[in-house]
């Protein structure tokens, strides 16, 4: 009788543990443990179990703290202290809990601050031969869009480019100069290019597939551009309706006019490891195609896993493949995640000395002749996992994940990006009340 009566004490006082006891003289064993659903709080969701768990010991260890500056003011910029000796006998799986929350502080929230976070010595030593910078060029805006079904009103594409030109990204793909009756998803070219508000220091090119296409862009203000090639002879008659020799004698075209005019030109290939039309490609036929965009101008070539069919193995055969003809300063990658193999191909080719990646915010686009193919590299997932690297960026993931979010909610469209789904700065904001 008496611990039934302390059972009841405990419902009054914890009723949302009610569920937990059916009735019986006393209560059941599993009232010995913490439920697993809290309360609902007003404004927040559930809490993790281990952040329940560090929040609980922490609360009861010291007093509240004021939530950091750099998350109740809305500024990302200064990163609070470590947690240090306060933290007392706390158990190891909360203490672990609470070193990511600081690690999500210094590495995901603050920009360019996160070059400083990390001892420079010990990043050398722990990832030797990983480069110290890595140079997102963000594709969301062109490669991404223009594979999407839905057709995305021009003012929202402008709005789209302007809030990814906050995040401090340094290159913006902006838009594709082509025949709108064969991508109508770019018909409104000029109108974005001109619409868009330019940030200093941010390079927004634009894809020219012609001369036509490069003094179309030109007009409208464009001071970089890009050439898309293909080292599939399928493909390159699928996409650009013209052979590889054909579209190379185009792009040469195009590559000395911008060079008459200080343009820089930057050079795609796409199927570098697969095709969907062909199977496999040899990667002689990569280099050769890449070889000749590079001796013709184009001061950067971007290796496309267009379907995602590439992985580790194949990547590096790839790479030390064109790597003989063209300096690893003037490679990039661009890798889709079909397959989900995409992370692990960029670590690749960061290993082999690669310092510029091709992503989209939320993992917008796709190869449109390949029936399953997924999109391109989530830009969140990127950052996460080089800032998990100790690689900086100097690019803020949150204001990113804002643009994400705005741009699927026009598309009408879930993100592929996991970090995005996951919700980092909801999460980390409930560790911190």
């Amino acid at each position: 009788m008496q611990s039934a009566r302390r059972a009841q004490r405990r419902v009054q006082r914890a009723p949302h543990l009610k569920v937990l006891w059916l009735g019986g003289a006393s209560p059941p064993r599993c009232w010995r443990h913490p439920p697993q659903v809290p309360p609902h709080r007003p404004g927040r969701g559930p809490l993790p179990a281990l952040a329940r768990g560090a929040a609980a010991v922490r609360r009861a260890a010291a007093p509240r703290r004021p939530r950091p500056a750099a998350l109740s003011s809305g500024s990302l910029l200064s990163p609070p202290a470590a947690p240090g000796s306060a933290m007392g006998n706390v158990p190891s799986a909360v203490k672990h809990c609470l070193s990511y929350q600081q690690l999500l502080r210094e590495h995901l929230w603050i920009g360019d601050s996160v070059a400083g976070a990390l001892d420079p010595a010990q990043e050398s030593s722990q990832f030797s031969g990983l480069p110290e910078y890595v140079k997102i060029v963000e594709v969301g805006p062109r490669d991404g869009l223009q594979n999407e079904k839905v057709i995305v009103p021009t003012d929202i594409k402008i709005e789209f480019i302007n809030q990814l030109s906050q995040t401090g990204l340094s290159v913006i793909e902006v838009t594709s100069f082509v025949s709108s009756r064969w991508v109508p998803q770019m018909a409104d070219h000029t109108e974005v290019m001109k619409g868009i508000h330019q940030h200093p220091g941010v390079r927004y090119p634009v894809l020219t597939p012609n001369l036509q296409g490069f003094h179309r862009a030109v007009a409208a203000g464009a001071t970089e551009i890009s050439v898309f090639g293909a080292a599939s002879e399928s493909f390159s008659k699928k996409n650009i309706n013209c052979s590889i020799e054909e579209s190379m004698e185009k792009f040469e075209e195009v590559v000395k006019s911008a060079r008459h005019m200080n343009i820089p030109a930057r050079g795609y290939v796409s199927c570098a490891l697969g095709c969907p039309y062909e199977g496999g490609i040899t990667t002689q036929k990569v280099t050769e195609v890449s070889k000749r965009l590079y001796g013709m101008g184009c001061y950067e070539i971007s290796l496309g896993d267009t379907i995602g069919v590439g992985t580790p193995g194949s990547m590096r055969r790839m790479l030390e493949s064109v790597m003989k003809e063209i300096p690893p300063s003037a490679l990039a990658v661009h890798c889709h995640d079909t397959y989900g193999q995409a992370l692990a191909n960029i670590l690749t080719a960061l290993q082999m000395g690669i310092n510029v990646v091709d992503s989209a915010v939320a993992g917008l686009g796709g190869c449109p002749y390949a029936k399953g193919a997924s999109g391109n590299v989530a830009t969140e997932d990127l950052i996460y996992m080089l800032h998990g690297l100790g690689l900086h960026t100097g690019v803020n993931l949150y204001k990113v994940m804002e643009a994400g979010d705005f741009i699927c909610k026009a598309v009408n469209k879930s993100t592929n990006s996991k970090v995005a789904q996951a919700s980092f700065k909801a999460r980390l904001e409930r560790i911190c009340d």
